[in-house]
């Protein structure tokens, strides 16, 4: 309809422009007659005063002369009348605006309207698949190479945490428990002398204390067997003893000694034995006080070497997978030294205070465990097959949620927010709602699209990672200062254009755009509130512009 009415627009133009030329030419022919016509007259009064042959040459010669003088104001004429026109036509349009008849206007399905505010709605619809949610899957490697002994899941089995997936036997780590054994018998061992050399420190520790007291009877010292302090007591006691009988003997004759009773040679006697029972009661006082305190210090260094050797053992079976339950069985299984053990299938050894325990694991063997519950999504070993350390044997996903990625066109991004509510439609017309959770900031070079990323409930297992979906997305927008109906906007010479109607006729505006919908677009800037605008017949206008050259810049600023 616009095209017709475009076409109807120009041909009342050039009518107009071809009525204006014929006129001018039809009044030049009627001159040109009349003046010829006087020429004849004013040649046959002529024709009396010469003879034949001049008269004829003269004739021809005028003739002659006169047409070109016809022809050369024709011309002039005609440039004057046109120059004068396409002058009145500029004017009208660049100061003035398109001017057109009520009849004209009427013709060409011209509606005039003001803009106000208003509302944008539009629908989008996406392609795309759906993707495994990859924050709900999980890769099971073996850590430890070795051969595959028992399977005991498929591709497409439903599995819980913690539930064993194969069975490897795994030289590594039968090594690996091996050294991890060693370190934790000879850790428990050092413990074990630890505590004992504390009980030690602190019994003889006791002892010296009660000496400093110099009691005369170490009797009761003698006979205390709950007190562990190994041949220091002993030692100890003998020396102490020893003091004591040389003190009183030195003590009984030096009261002889001063009555005169015995002589001076056995007093001296007495007190030489006295001196030296008592300096060497001190050296064995002060070396087992010494000798139990570093004997303490070097237990417990050596503890703690084993302690730290027993962890880096340790350390070595949590890289080939084991978890700490699994390291508290082979503490259960191969301890030497326990204080306690809870396992119902233990068996103890007095004779050598050793637990075993009759449904223990083989030493090699390596269980890869379920650590995720969900649906076994691929499987990569086969029962005899070598799997290779680091190699991926079990992939588990939970797919009560996974992804639509959908790819957006670059117009459409910038409508597209994270957060959005989109309606996610399978080739089975299965329909959930998700939300967006990612626009990806790349466009691919391959289809110039970007990633949409929404985030869907699947428990119900209807959306099927591979399956192709479709995005249906609702974009609005309340509100908004200015909305034109799209064909209120023309682009002319790359400008969005807005025909305002004004006393001079309807010029073009130039505006700002903003968001879109099927039918309206947001104006920015440009027109304010309540300007009188084409809203409908701009095409028409656009065609006036275009055809006869008029600067659609002209009303910027208006």
């Amino acid at each position: 309809m616009c095209k017709k009415t475009a076409i109807f627009i120009i041909l009342i133009y050039l009518i107009f422009s071809y009525t204006s030329i014929l006129s001018a030419h039809t009044e030049n022919n009627y001159s040109k007659e009349h003046h010829h016509e006087k020429y004849h007259d004013d040649d046959d009064d002529h024709d009396h005063d010469h003879d034949e042959d001049n008269d004829g040459h003269n004739n021809e010669h005028s003739h002659h002369h006169q047409q070109e003088h016809n022809h050369e104001h024709e011309h002039d004429h005609e440039h004057n009348h046109n120059h004068g026109h396409d002058h009145g036509e500029h004017h009208d349009h660049h100061d003035e605006g398109i001017k057109l008849t009520q009849e004209q206007i009427k013709a060409s399905n011209i509606v005039v309207s003001e803009a106000s505010k208003g509302s944008l709605s539009k629908n989008i619809t996406l392609n795309g698949e759906i993707k495994i949610n990859t924050n709900n899957q999980t890769h099971h490697v073996a850590r430890a190479s070795g051969i595959c002994q028992k399977i005991f899941f498929n591709v497409g089995d439903k599995v819980q945490e913690g539930q064993i997936l194969a069975v490897l036997d795994s030289a590594v780590m039968g090594q690996a428990k091996s050294e991890y054994y060693e370190r934790f018998n000879q850790t428990a061992i050092s413990e074990m002398n630890l505590e004992r050399a504390k009980i030690m420190n602190q019994n003889v520790n006791k002892l010296l204390k009660a000496l400093s007291k110099m009691p005369d009877n170490t009797d009761s010292l003698l006979n205390d067997n709950n007190s562990d302090m190994g041949e220091y007591r002993a030692k100890l006691i003998a020396a102490y003893s020893e003091f004591i009988i040389s003190k009183k003997s030195f003590d009984r004759k030096s009261k002889l000694f001063k009555d005169k009773i015995i002589s001076e040679n056995d007093y001296l006697n007495a007190k030489s034995a006295y001196d030296k029972a008592r300096a060497e009661y001190f050296s064995v006082r002060d070396t087992i006080a010494y000798e139990v305190k570093q004997r303490l210090f070097e237990i417990e260094q050596s503890h703690k070497t084993d302690e730290f050797r027993m962890y880096s053992a340790e350390q070595n079976l949590r890289i080939l997978g084991l978890t700490t339950n699994d390291i508290a069985k082979l503490n259960i299984s191969g301890a030497v030294y326990q204080k306690e053990c809870v396992d119902n299938s233990c068996i103890y050894n007095e004779k050598n205070a050793k637990h075993s325990h009759s449904n223990g694991e083989m030493f090699s063997h390596v269980e890869i465990k379920a650590k995720r519950s969900g649906t076994v999504i691929a499987r990569n070993i086969e029962l005899g097959e070598e799997a290779e350390s680091n190699k991926t044997i079990f992939t588990i996903a939970d797919l009560d949620s996974v992804y639509a990625d959908l790819q957006a066109s670059s117009k459409d991004l910038s409508s597209l927010k994270e957060g959005q509510k989109v309606t996610i439609v399978s080739d089975e017309e299965d329909k959930t709602i998700g939300k967006i959770i990612t626009v990806s900031p790349i466009i691919s070079e391959d289809t110039r699209t970007a990633m949409v990323r929404v985030l869907i409930d699947n428990h119900d297992n209807r959306f099927r990672p591979g399956s192709f979906v479709t995005g249906k997305i609702n974009i609005s927008a309340d509100n908004l200062p200015i909305v034109l109906p799209k064909e209120a906007v023309q682009n002319i010479k790359g400008s969005n254009v807005v025909f305002v109607e004004s006393d001079d006729g309807f010029k073009p505006v130039d505006v700002v755009v903003g968001r879109e919908d099927s039918g309206n677009i947001e104006v920015i800037s440009g027109i304010k509130t309540g300007t009188k605008y084409v809203a409908k017949g701009a095409f028409t206008l656009k065609s006036i512009v275009v055809t006869s050259g008029i600067d659609p810049h002209a009303g910027h600023g208006h």
